[in-house]
């Protein structure tokens, strides 16, 4: 390996996050967009979409799970979300707009998160 990535506050908060996307990329292309998404309502949760992709991370850990909703890019096919119980029951829905699609995910359902609390639900 010939690189370190460090990431710190400067101002050495009581309280900090940071997300990173990292792109491998060959010489001459772009990068993929990024666009920050955040719960508009239920338990905190920020994350980012990124190539047709959402992942979202609870902003609080241990966080007890009552819901969210959230706004993604109508290309948003793929929703990764993470700190869920491992196993748990969800039920989610998937509503297109103007502004994006907004998604609600609600405890109950027929939607299983995986052995490490992960749900994904793919769009089609």
């Amino acid at each position: 390996m010939r690189y370190r990535l460090r990431v710190e506050s400067a101002s050495n908060p009581a309280d900090g996050r940071f997300l990173h996307v990292l792109q491998g990329l060959d010489p001459g292309s772009s990068p993929d967009g990024v666009t920050l998404i955040e719960s508009s309502s239920g338990t905190p949760f920020a994350g980012a979409a990124v190539n047709q992709a959402v992942v979202l991370f609870p902003v609080s850990l241990g966080a007890t799970f009552s819901g969210l909703s959230y706004t993604a890019p109508t290309d948003a096919s793929r929703h990764l979300i993470t700190g869920l119980a491992p196993g748990g029951a969800y039920d989610v829905a998937i509503e297109g707009g103007d502004g994006g699609t907004r998604v609600t995910v609600r405890l109950g359902g027929p939607y299983s998160a995986d052995g490490g609390g992960v749900l994904m639900v793919k769009r089609t």
